[in-house]
């Protein structure tokens, strides 16, 4: 899996990219937040919960049907002025639907772990991508400050942030 910062690197660069000439900042917090929240399922080891279970990492969390849960709440509390189906709906659900499955797809793509649950809680199988270009980043922060860590970081920099940044620089260019 990327680091969390990674996760939330990506939100910062969607909701920077989406949002208007003049920021809403709590659009862009809001896109952190939704990038980052499937990793509230790394309680489950403080917790004592499988890695395999419903619940475990990489599980229910990182799931499509989650992202859905996810954003649908996102629009609900904080668009109350996107009537249900409308346009406007459509978009924030969307975009806080895939700035959420990101969290999932870039978990994917590292050769750790046991994979995403995408499909749960309907089916428990983990899948990874083919393409695993990430290195799966330490879970302790003796070993995230470790030769380990330095690896990721390099590997994060230049999956990760590199096009964030662009996206960034980019979507303020062109506004």
């Amino acid at each position: 899996m990327p680091s969390l910062v990674s996760h939330a690197v990506v939100g910062l660069a969607v909701g920077i990219a989406i949002s208007t000439k003049h920021p809403d900042h709590s659009f862009v917090w809001l896109s952190v937040i939704a990038s980052c929240f499937p990793d509230i399922d790394g309680l489950s080891f403080a917790l004592g919960i499988p890695y395999k279970s419903l619940f475990g990492h990489r599980g229910f969390f990182h799931s499509i049907l989650f992202a859905i849960l996810l954003s649908s709440t996102i629009v609900y509390l904080y668009f109350p002025e996107a009537r249900l189906f409308s346009v406007s709906w459509f978009f924030y659900e969307s975009i806080f639907f895939l700035i959420t499955m990101s969290h999932g797809i870039l978990d994917a793509m590292t050769a750790g772990g046991m994979g995403v649950a995408f499909f749960s809680p309907f089916s428990q199988k983990r899948y990874l991508f083919p393409w695993k270009p990430l290195v799966a980043c330490p879970l302790t922060l003796k070993d995230f400050f470790s030769e380990w860590g330095k690896i990721v970081a390099k590997s994060e920099f230049m999956w990760i942030w590199l096009p964030s940044f662009a996206i960034i620089v980019l979507s303020i260019w062109f506004k």
